[in-house]
């Protein structure tokens, strides 16, 4: 097994005193019960992840995950320039929080899931397919403006960067479900509507930036975890969150079926606050949220952002959304929570 490089950041950032821990949920529409399972960011990423929980704790067959088109890769110097085309989108962003206390570091306040309906989830992608977006850039959007009003004291702060995740599993890498194969992309929210993001990660992914991104992702294999470790004391960030879509579960060529909705949910650190995870499970639509103890410290702030997010899309899209919604509480959830 090769190693793991870009798991090193979630390591240290767990040495430094954050939850760095995946929580995969497995939602029981038939009994309205849930169950928890956890897993560090810095033994495997999202996709890789679920799989090891859907193949673990439900009777689903394991199969190869998404991959890129490797054939694109550009060459090694090609790669250096976009890699340093990467970071000039990553310059730091000194954000006008309401409240921010960088010494508050760990586990989040609770979690907030919704579940679309079946029909409201083809509602939603039959929506952006007619208005010249897609259903990520929808929900990036929507989240967006609903947490900037929440906690920025200026909501039209014009600097704000989300992170994106992007898969990078080349073919070879298929059935690998530890470690990390994931680079990310900076979305700046100056252009505010839908189609202005879609267009902004169309023409970043068409730039190739992805692969210079492989290099940031990875950069402990070329300046060494020691100084990572020392830069990562005083590294300022650009982000003020994290939307990453896993896609559609189960995967084609998975084996298997449940009545059980398979959701996730993405560690928050006090570089990246505001972290919101979606995908389709059984073809209806989820979300997940976690605001980092930094900038929240109520269960019920991630439960009512969800509330608005959801009524944000509706009066956006004209199209009555009431999703099932769900609101955890830290504790109890670790103390039914199984590592795996």
């Amino acid at each position: 097994m090769e190693k793991d490089w870009a798991g090193i950041k979630f390591k240290i950032m767990r040495e430094q005193g954050e939850v760095v821990d995946m929580i995969f949920i497995k939602h029981k529409p038939d009994a309205d019960k849930q169950e928890f399972y956890l897993k560090g960011h810095d033994e495997a990423d999202g996709s890789g992840g679920l799989m090891q929980a859907m193949t673990q704790f439900d009777n689903y067959s394991s199969c190869p995950l998404p991959t890129v088109k490797s054939e694109k890769r550009p060459p090694l110097f090609k790669r250096w320039y976009l890699a340093y085309k990467h970071l000039k989108r990553q310059k730091p962003v000194h954000y006008p929080w309401k409240q921010f206390d960088s010494n508050n570091k760990g586990a989040a306040a609770g979690l907030s899931y919704a579940i679309f309906s079946k029909e409201e989830t083809n509602a939603l992608e039959q929506y952006c397919r007619e208005n010249n977006t897609n259903l990520n850039s929808l929900l990036i959007w929507a989240i967006d403006r609903v947490t900037a009003e929440k906690f920025l004291k200026d909501k039209n702060f014009d600097s704000r960067v989300w992170m994106v995740p992007v898969n990078i599993r080349k073919k070879d890498q298929a059935t690998n479900l530890s470690g990390n194969y994931v680079t990310t992309l900076s979305v700046k929210m100056h252009q505010d509507t839908p189609q202005s993001i879609h267009q902004q990660v169309r023409s970043m992914m068409r730039s190739g930036i992805i692969w210079g991104g492989e290099i940031i992702a990875n950069a402990p294999k070329y300046i060494g975890e020691k100084r990572l470790r020392k830069m990562s004391k005083n590294i300022k960030s650009p982000y003020f969150g994290l939307c990453s879509n896993l896609g559609s579960w189960p995967l084609n060529g998975q084996t298997g079926s449940s009545t059980a909705h398979w959701l996730a949910a993405s560690p928050v650190t006090r570089f990246c606050p505001v972290a919101s995870v979606v995908g389709k499970s059984n073809d209806a639509l989820w979300t997940t949220l976690l605001f980092h103890p930094s900038i929240s410290s109520h269960k019920s702030d991630t439960h009512n952002a969800i509330e608005k997010w959801i009524d944000l899309l509706s009066r956006e899209t004209g199209i009555a959304l009431s999703a099932k919604l769900v609101v955890i509480d830290w504790k109890d959830m670790m103390a039914k929570a199984k590592r795996f």
